[in-house]
């Protein structure tokens, strides 16, 4: 059980965010859990997976053990529903199961120069995420440079990490380019937070709230800079249709950005951000 269950949770850590974002509740929350858990005291009582009104399967057959544990959801499935979180959860697990047995399917090629327990540089996870947008197995990839940028010691050490940063986008551009998806395709660059204006007693940066982020691809009025900074480096006020500084403007937050990005991929934004304005400047 605690194989099938760390199993469970890796699947939910590799594909939420790609294609699966329901597994990631599903290993969380589910009544599916809790199936696993009554499985564990069976286990304690020394009633090794047994169903009720069935004949004991040994523990050590894993297939045995998938087949009872998937027999117990779909028992709860099949039964009557009460509406409840666990039920949507449930459901939305075997939906996912078969999502991932298509994206087996259809992404074979691609899964078969994936290796577990790589670990790939920022340019491959690039060039993968853009193969799979061009091969249509999903549309949006989420992609992370594994860097170290909390440098509240030694700020100069980012700037090795804004060559790796810089050359890997060079070389998703020019992949996205030669897939013939560029234009079909937004790329959204950014950080939670940045760093503090000046240095600390440790040649470091702190936290500070005001960030900057970059588009390029489909859909972008690219070759500007759109808003800007006052004298302390803090956000100032812009117009969120054109993008431009306004003195009778608003800050520019994260939601508003956000809501943008949907909007500019035809995805009706107040239906994820009720009540906020669309920041649309360079989209």
């Amino acid at each position: 059980v605690q194989r099938l269950v760390e199993q469970l949770e890796h699947q939910a850590l590799v594909h939420a965010g790609v294609l699966f974002p329901e597994i990631l509740a599903v290993a969380q929350h589910s009544r599916a859990l809790s199936v696993l858990d009554d499985l564990r005291e069976d286990v304690q009582e020394g009633h090794p997976f047994a169903l009720r009104g069935r004949d004991p399967i040994p523990a050590e057959d894993e297939a045995a053990e998938r087949a009872v544990i998937e027999a117990r959801i779909q028992r709860l499935v099949d039964g009557p529903s009460r509406g409840t979180e666990g039920d949507r959860r449930i459901f939305q697990y075997f939906e996912a199961r078969d999502r991932m047995e298509r994206f087996r399917t259809e992404a074979s090629g691609l899964l078969a120069g994936i290796t577990n327990g790589d670990s790939p540089s920022f340019q491959q996870s690039l060039g993968l995420g853009a193969d799979l947008l061009a091969n249509d197995i999903c549309q949006s990839v989420f992609v992370d440079t594994n860097l170290i940028w909390d440098t509240h010691l030694g700020n100069f050490n980012q700037h090795a990490n804004f060559e790796v940063l810089f050359a890997g986008l060079g070389v998703l551009y020019a992949k996205l380019q030669s897939e013939g998806i560029l234009d079909d395709t937004l790329v959204y660059v950014a950080s939670e937070m940045t760093r503090t204006p000046k240095l600390n007693p440790d040649v470091g940066k702190d936290h500070w709230p005001h960030t900057s982020v970059m588009f390029f691809g489909g859909g972008v009025k690219g070759g500007r800079v759109y808003g800007g900074t006052d004298e302390q480096l803090s956000s100032s006020p812009i117009d969120l249709e054109s993008g431009d500084l306004s003195a009778s403007g608003s800050a520019l937050t994260y939601s508003s950005l956000c809501a943008g990005i949907l909007a500019s991929v035809g995805v009706e934004p107040s239906e994820w951000f009720p009540g906020t304005g669309v920041y649309r400047g360079p989209l």
